[in-house]
């Protein structure tokens, strides 16, 4: 029988090949991989350059539209660009807060429409009270603040944005019955704010004032002990010249860790009853600032007033 010419015969060439051609077919196999591989890696090669190329002239950019760095900084490797530029970045931002602060006290009006504003676009006490730490820290130079409002919710264990809520916990906004009252209200740290401090000498501070604040979650206030406590019960402010004393101040040691040595507090009052604690601390030793402390009273009282007026507060 003979065999098929399209079938057997070629299988019988492929069995009966000899070694040599085998290793010519492979080698040229081989060839062509390495060649392929080459030609993969120099186009890696090209392309890896040309990022490198396109990341120079952004850097090079970046650095010709900073301001002229002072004398002798020595500003040439990507990451002192980037820390130069951060800092700038800081100094802008914090020279904004500023002038938009000067602007809302700068008359009656403007502190009145800017205290509107915040009312309206809030929908709980927090919210309002955050635009209102950040001025007065703004405007009197402060480096960190906090509200400390009625505990009646157990405190998470993480962070969370909270809301003032009433008793029944149905409600998401300040109701009459969470009202600080009684010898036994206790407070709870609310919010903090950490405002812009453009460039400080410690280039820790904002993580030190950070680690405070997750810290100071912990902590409760009874009325008569500790600053917070205090203001609720005399209802009135406080100025804190040192934060050594542990019966004075029970975060001593926190404070101490962040280089926090002043404070003072105000109350928070909604028609007629202290509805939070205001609290501004500061990193540098300063004599008691009547100005100060009046301006943070007078707008805390025109926050609250608004806020008590307000539709949301009667719901």
């Amino acid at each position: 029988m003979r065999a098929d010419s399209d079938g057997s015969d070629r299988t019988n060439d492929r069995k009966h090949a000899s070694p040599q051609s085998l290793s010519i077919g492979n080698a040229a196999a081989d060839v062509s991989s390495v060649l392929d591989d080459g030609q993969s890696k120099d186009t890696h090669n090209s392309h890896t350059r040309r990022c490198r190329a396109k990341v120079n002239l952004k850097f090079q950019e970046l650095l010709s539209i900073l301001p002229t760095p002072p004398p002798k900084t020595g500003i040439k490797h990507k990451a002192q660009i980037l820390d130069y530029a951060i800092r700038v970045y800081r100094d802008i931002h914090a020279r904004k807060t500023l002038l938009e602060a000067e602007l809302a006290l700068s008359s009656r009006s403007q502190l009145n429409a800017w205290v509107d504003g915040i009312v309206l676009r809030s929908i709980s006490l927090q919210d309002a009270l955050a635009p209102y730490l950040s001025l007065i820290c703004t405007k009197g130079g402060w480096k960190y603040s906090e509200a400390w409002i009625p505990a009646q919710q157990p405190i998470p264990s993480q962070p969370v944005r909270g809301k003032v809520e009433a008793v029944s916990g149905e409600s998401n906004v300040l109701t009459p019955t969470t009202l600080l009252s009684g010898p036994t209200a206790r407070l709870r740290l609310g919010l903090a704010v950490i405002p812009s401090l453009g460039n400080t000498d410690d280039p820790d501070l904002q993580t030190k004032l950070e680690r405070f604040r997750d810290k100071s979650r912990a902590y409760q206030c009874k009325a008569r002990v500790d600053l917070p406590g205090r203001v609720m019960c005399t209802m009135r402010p406080e100025w804190l010249p040192s934060l050594n004393d542990q019966e004075a101040f029970q975060r001593a040691h926190l404070a101490h860790n962040a280089n926090l040595v002043v404070c003072f507090g105000v109350p928070v009052f909604i028609c007629g009853h202290i509805a939070a604690v205001a609290v501004f601390f500061d990193t540098d030793q300063r004599a008691y600032d009547a100005k100060c402390v009046d301006l943070a009273d007078n707008i805390s009282g025109l926050l609250g007033n608004a806020f008590g007026a307000s539709t949301k507060f009667r719901k």
